[in-house]
């Protein structure tokens, strides 16, 4: 660029540009060498005008203030890229921690869950070694129940090995949808949702234990959401049947612009995606929560 710049004036303002960007890599040895062929082009080129007999009484002020103009500008662009790369490393940061944090929830609420399974196994178990007077289909019954609740809980295991292994408040598991919206309702929230959707809860046996916690963990988050930002305002819970999902839908007016740092909105987000789930939201009047898991059997 400086060769270019020495056989036709067209090519200074590119070297110029040029030499901008190599201050702005804020890197000590290319800086001084992109300023000493600078000063060296500037100065070859006053001597050049003062050979042709040309006045070159402010060529060497205009030599110093294009240098200064140009290692200015390189240093300013440098360091606010710095800044913006420092920016996105904390966001990113940020995000990670969040996450990691999330995923250790997660695994904290299916311990729980599994723990309830094992001590379900383990009471039953111990009826069967006492009962010496159980008939047979009670005992095919309890057998039963025993092994389907072995089958959820290595699934249960499964899941937590999955969530700790992938490099990307607990839940108690009796809690349910009833009772989350009661609480909410007991604390001062108004909250409107049908006996159809109440009715589609009920069925988290439909789902995995993870799946049945994200539902869970969305509804709270909806309804803490609500209650921080749009107090006194009604929040409208829904849950339906799609194709072979369950659609959960929580919307609440949402008048006050600012909402916190989003660190619950991630872990939803995070919650769904470990469960092969989506979470879609849309802040906007009314702020919007719409979460889609997948709706099989076990």
């Amino acid at each position: 660029m400086v060769l270019t710049g020495l056989a036709t004036p067209l090519g200074g303002p590119a070297a110029v540009l040029t030499l901008v960007m190599i201050v702005a890599t804020l890197r000590i040895r290319p800086m001084l060498i992109g300023l000493a062929l600078g000063a060296a082009s500037l100065v070859w080129d006053a001597r050049l005008q003062a050979v042709s007999g040309m006045d070159t009484t402010g060529a060497w002020a205009i030599i110093v203030a294009v240098l200064a103009v140009v290692g200015a500008a390189g240093v300013w662009l440098g360091r606010r890229r710095e800044a913006r790369v420092e920016r996105e490393r904390a966001a990113e940061l940020e995000l990670r921690t969040v996450q990691a944090e999330e995923r250790s929830r997660i695994a904290r609420d299916l311990q729980d869950t599994l723990s309830h399974r094992l001590s379900l196994i383990s009471l039953h178990a111990g009826a069967l070694a006492y009962r010496a007077d159980l008939d047979r289909d009670a005992v095919t019954q309890t057998t039963t129940l025993l092994q389907d609740q072995a089958e959820a809980a290595t699934d249960d295991l499964r899941q937590i090995l999955h969530v700790l292994r992938d490099p990307s408040g607990t839940i108690d598991p009796a809690t349910s949808v009833a009772d989350l919206v009661a609480s909410a309702r007991q604390a001062g929230t108004e909250v409107l949702i049908d006996d159809a959707s109440l009715d589609l809860a009920r069925h988290t046996d439909r789902v995995s234990t993870l799946a049945a916690h994200t539902v869970h963990r969305t509804l709270q988050e909806a309804l803490t959401n609500a209650r921080k930002h749009a107090p006194g305002q009604p929040v409208t819970l829904r849950l339906r049947e799609g194709d072979g999902t369950l659609v959960v839908e929580a919307a609440n007016p949402d008048p006050q612009p600012g909402r916190g740092q989003g660190h619950g909105l991630i872990g939803l987000a995070e919650r769904a995606g470990q469960a092969g789930g989506t979470l879609t939201v849309t802040d906007a009047d009314p702020f919007r929560l719409r979460l889609e898991i997948p709706w099989t059997t076990r």
